[in-house]
């Protein structure tokens, strides 16, 4: 039986009640949105001053639980448990669970918190309290970043919904597999390919693979671990962990709860690991997913704050520029499977695979324009069409992701290049037929495409009024492809 069980648990109910009735989350006195008077003015002054206030509150009122290691231990297993009922259940709402528990689970682990300085204190009020002033944090947090951009709540809304239906459909831009055989033969010479890429991971992060096995069949676990087999959480005395392979260890107490800079850092969601005096608490859900998705992002080239934040180590510039490779490739096998003509090229070794990045365009580079990442002709419509593809990092959560989704794409003017780059294309239009295509097609029109592997925001904010310029994700792209809409 481990230490402190009965206390734990009855946070753990506590908690649980709390979570799944919303009527306990309204704290009024610090949300922005109900107190501020003119949403311009001192805005950021008032956003600021008032998560100070909550995050004080939130530390007095941690000061009267009763047992605060019990209180951090079960606020790691809800947290573990909402983690596993995005899921299985609904993923907007234990989604925001999880926000709240890990942002306050992480708060009282950073923390310098006793126990109870206050008599007489119930605690099941305070969890309450607690979890009203969490829930805030992160209200104001939204509505912050919501003014801030000026994004209305339908954009909000028909985006979410956008991306839950993205996101909950089998099959997307990742998973697609590649079917032309010059296609993949061009790629294995040239090693563009996820084996190769994956086996940069050994080198510059851990073995992965290895750890996996380690993790699936450990003696050690098997036989100390207090909890049930069955069990998400593993939970070993401080002693036992010790026994374990140095490597495990490692990657182990990399992602322990104490290695947080700050409790509201998006980097923390993957934290899977909580140690107190006695104990080291581990989920096996956020241990596999951390896995999954670190390699996940180290094969696409993102999320650089990732691996800054728990290896101490820049982006792979080689890994970035074979996956965008690897993925155009995926657009044009795609569109030669479903006879749309592309730009063809015979290589030295006699493969015939279709152009992508393509230069050569014009007579001279255009430079300032940059390449055609994707040139194609419709015989069904008798339209060239020029694809732009940005692999634009995922977003991750609500709160934090939307600005930089519109600035990365107003720092980078992607309209403005696309449609000068088109307009070249046009004064260009005899040469690039005869010259990439050996065909003189009957081009009635051109158009371009910014397709993008997911949704992006920008594109929901600021719809592009060109018609001759459209925007669609990956999902749209498939659907129209096969539909013959081009």
């Amino acid at each position: 039986m481990i230490k402190d069980k009965e206390e734990i648990e009855k946070y753990i109910y506590i908690l649980s009640e709390t979570l799944c009735r919303s009527d306990y989350w309204d704290e009024g006195q610090f949300n922005i949105c109900k107190n501020i008077v003119d949403n311009n003015s001192n805005m950021k002054n008032l956003y600021e001053s008032t998560q100070k206030k909550l995050e004080t509150d939130i530390f007095n009122q941690m000061a009267k639980i009763r047992n605060i290691e019990a209180f951090q231990t079960a606020l790691f297993c809800i947290r573990s448990k909402a983690k596993i009922l995005m899921y299985k259940d609904n993923l907007h709402d234990w989604t925001e669970r999880f926000k709240i528990v890990n942002y306050l689970f992480l708060f009282a682990v950073s923390t310098e918190i006793g126990n109870r300085t206050v008599l007489f204190c119930k605690d099941s009020n305070v969890v309450r309290k607690i979890i009203g002033l969490g829930y805030t944090f992160f209200c104001n947090l939204e509505f912050y970043n919501q003014t801030k951009c000026n994004i209305k709540e339908k954009i909000y809304e028909k985006f979410y919904a956008r991306m839950e239906k993205v996101t909950n459909r089998i099959g997307d831009m990742h998973t697609y597999q590649i079917k032309q055989k010059d296609i993949l033969l061009n790629l294995q010479k040239r090693n563009i390919n996820e084996v190769k890429m994956k086996s940069r991971i050994n080198v510059q992060l851990e073995n992965f693979d290895k750890i996996k096995q380690a993790l699936n069949n450990n003696r050690v676990i098997s036989i100390a671990n207090k909890n049930s087999p069955k069990d998400d959480l593993i939970i070993l005395e401080n002693n036992a962990f010790k026994c374990l392979q140095k490597e495990l260890q490692v990657f182990i107490e990399r992602f322990e709860a104490k290695k947080s800079k700050n409790p509201s850092d998006i980097e923390c969601d993957f934290i899977f690991s909580y140690r107190n005096a006695s104990y080291i608490f581990i989920s096996k859900k956020i241990v596999f997913d951390t896995l999954e998705m670190f390699e996940k992002f180290f094969l696409m080239g993102q999320y650089e704050n990732l691996f800054k934040y728990y290896y101490q180590v820049n982006i792979d510039q080689k890994n970035l520029s074979d996956y965008n490779k690897l993925m155009t490739y995926k657009i044009v096998d795609f569109l030669f499977i479903n006879n749309y003509l592309l730009p063809l090229e015979t290589r030295k070794d006699k493969l015939i695979v279709p152009r992508i990045e393509i230069e050569d365009y014009t007579l001279e580079k255009q430079r300032q324009l940059g390449d055609i990442d994707v040139l194609f002709y419709s015989s069904n419509t008798s339209i060239l069409y020029v694809v732009e593809y940005k692999n634009y990092q995922m977003m991750i959560t609500r709160e934090n992701d939307v600005s930089a989704e519109i600035s990365k794409v107003e720092r980078e003017e992607t309209i403005k290049k696309v449609l000068r780059r088109q307009a070249c294309i046009e004064e260009n239009i005899d040469y690039i037929l005869e010259h990439l295509f050996k065909n003189r097609y009957n081009v009635k029109g051109i158009k371009s495409i910014i397709l993008t592997t997911k949704p992006n925001f920008y594109f929901f904010q600021f719809p592009i009024e060109n018609t001759d310029c459209e925007y669609m994700d990956w999902i749209e792209f498939e659907e129209k492809v096969i539909q013959k809409q081009f």
